[in-house]
């Protein structure tokens, strides 16, 4: 059995959550995708020795859904950088992969696609459970282990942008629109969880 503080992991995407993350694990290291895929080859060769976990935490930024100016660039960033990954790590060094996806991808498990996405939600709920099949084909084919994780809404510590953090600091200064006659319910999850 691996030693799990021993083990490294690398963490590859930028941004709060992969900060955090790095923060919390021991041994970690955290890359952009395009970063890791220049080290990937070292990586391959020092890690023949113990196996590493990746945490796949690279994807196009939801920030920035509603102004795609580039589908090739939103593509790169959503599903090609990590599919090159897969492509040149060495699946025998690799002990466990940890996907971040998106709770996102249940409109697009119910068939709820609709052709009107102003705001490319539907496009990006596809490509995650497009990268979500991606990762289970590689980790069945290699027998890897791998945790799909559905992220929803994540608030805590130092971050300014989710809705929690803005109510408590008091940075909206208009109404809220409720939709749903306030009958909608969302899910939180604290970073430190």
């Amino acid at each position: 059995m691996e030693n799990y503080s021993t083990m490294k992991t690398y963490i590859i995407g930028s941004g709060y959550l992969s900060s955090e993350l790095k923060r919390k694990l021991s041994n970690s290291f955290i890359y952009n995708a395009r970063d890791f895929l220049d080290v990937v080859d070292e990586i391959n060769k020092t890690s023949f020795d113990t196996k590493v976990n990746l945490i796949i935490n690279s994807f196009y930024s939801v920030k920035k859904l509603n102004k795609i100016d580039s589908y090739n660039f939103f593509f790169k960033k959503s599903i090609i950088e990590i599919s090159s990954i897969l492509d040149k790590i060495d699946s025998k060094i690799i002990n466990k992969i940890i996907y971040t996806s998106s709770s996102s991808v249940y409109g697009s498990i119910d068939n709820k696609i609709k052709l009107d996405d102003p705001n490319n939600r539907y496009i990006y709920s596809s490509l995650k459970l497009t990268s979500e099949t991606l990762f289970k084909n590689y980790c069945n084919k290699y027998n890897i282990s791998l945790d799909i994780c559905r992220i929803f809404n994540i608030y805590g510590n130092k971050d300014n942008f989710s809705i929690i953090s803005k109510l408590i600091s008091k940075k909206i200064n208009k109404r809220i629109k409720i939709n749903n006659n306030g009958s909608s319910i969302r899910d939180f999850i604290h970073i430190d969880d």
